[in-house]
């Protein structure tokens, strides 16, 4: 690789998610979604703000839709389930997509958005 390739390939990939609020994830695995989320045309959503008291990774206000992007190593079942049942009480629709699945198959990350949530 030249001297320099890696800075240029790094502003380049700088100018293209400028716009995704990469500063709000708090994994590598939330980040990586928002880039294919915008790869694909969905609209961005809110990212780590509260809904009915708790923390959401992905939220979809308008339509009242949350994606949780659960990793094995920091989350719990236990945990994971009270959440959900909290926003679900709340009238929200619950997905959840391990991270694993962001990285290796990001089609089941896709598969947990509605497609009204297209552009």
């Amino acid at each position: 690789m030249p001297a320099g390739a890696g800075i240029a390939r790094l502003r380049q990939y700088t100018r293209r998610y400028a716009h995704l609020p990469m500063g709000r994830t708090k994994s590598d695995a939330e980040a990586l979604g928002l880039a294919v989320l915008d790869g694909v045309g969905i609209r961005i959503p809110s990212v780590n703000i509260k809904v009915a008291g708790e923390e959401a990774d992905y939220v979809w206000h308008d339509a009242r839709w949350i994606v949780e992007i659960d990793s094995r190593r920091w989350h719990h079942p236990a945990e994971d389930a009270r959440k959900t049942a909290v926003w679900e009480h709340a009238g929200w629709t619950v997905r959840r997509v391990l991270s694993d699945d962001v990285y290796d198959r990001p089609h089941r990350l896709l598969a947990a958005i509605p497609p009204h949530l297209h552009q």
